[in-house]
């Protein structure tokens, strides 16, 4: 019994033998499949890495090496990254009641947008004394601070209501990825939102853009020293970029918006 056993064992593992060692063929589609694979991973690579080395080096330099930019004009500061480029329009506003919006100050967060003509124009003095020469080549990478004169009294609500409306009117395929009403600006309420739209601008060939936007008003009602000179307008705060890019930078973008204060304007520069 024991060597009937044995034969019976012998015979059943030998067949098995011989199917592994049986040559396995694949489909043509699976190969192609294959082949694709293949040619697509280091494509993914080249595309990617760029932009994940980018993220990763300015998360992790977000929040040092910080410049501060002071208007008296506007009676603000706030601070920016050492390495953006400044281009500064508010020695040509004056700052006056007349109900608009003027776009004071744009930082350029990259680089490598940034059209310079001289190494030295970059250079900010002890007084902060910006260079005005330098361009931000690249409007869809910036970070800028508007400036709005509003209608008399007019509160957050009405102007956040007012301006997502008209953004809703003027931008294509506009749409809000996110909404907070319950932020501050320099301890003032404020607004935040963060939304996508088409750039159809001739030269961008309809880009997708995403931006994040905080605006806060000054009521009278406030009662702030600091404020009093900042009654009846409103200060945007806006973010953008293309939305793969839109994280490099977040970090610095969110940090400039939080070292906003307000200041009193200078008397001298209110007359002029």
């Amino acid at each position: 019994m024991r060597k009937n056993i044995k034969v019976t064992a012998i015979t059943t593992i030998v067949p098995k033998l011989k199917l592994m060692r049986r040559p396995v063929f694949l489909h043509l589609d699976q190969i192609t499949n294959i082949l694709i694979i293949i040619l697509l991973v280091p494509l993914l690579l080249i595309y990617f890495l760029p932009i994940t080395s980018q993220l990763a080096i300015a998360q992790t330099t977000s929040v040092v090496n910080m410049e501060e930019y002071k208007t008296p004009i506007f009676g603000f500061i706030i601070k920016y990254p050492s390495t953006w480029i400044i281009d500064e329009f508010e020695k040509s506003i004056k700052n006056d009641d007349v109900v608009g919006i003027d776009n004071i100050v744009l930082f350029c967060p990259n680089p490598s947008t940034i059209k310079q003509a001289t190494a030295n124009q970059i250079n900010t003095n002890n007084n902060n004394t910006t260079n005005t020469n330098t361009i931000c080549h690249n409007s869809e990478k910036s970070f800028d601070v508007y400036v709005h004169n509003l209608p008399t009294g007019m509160t957050l609500e009405e102007f956040t209501n007012s301006k997502i409306s008209s953004y809703k009117l003027e931008l294509t395929d506009f749409k809000i990825i996110e909404s907070n009403p319950s932020v501050t600006i320099d301890e003032n309420p404020a607004y935040k939102v963060i939304y996508t739209y088409t750039d159809n601008n001739d030269n961008n060939n309809n880009k997708k853009i995403q931006v994040m936007e905080v605006w806060t008003v000054i009521n009278d009602d406030i009662d702030r020293d600091d404020l009093k000179d900042h009654v009846g307008k409103a200060y945007s705060l806006r973010y953008e970029t293309i939305p793969i890019e839109f994280p490099i930078y977040l970090n610095a973008a969110n940090n400039t918006i939080s070292s906003f204060e307000f200041k009193n304007i200078e008397d001298d520069d209110k007359n002029d």
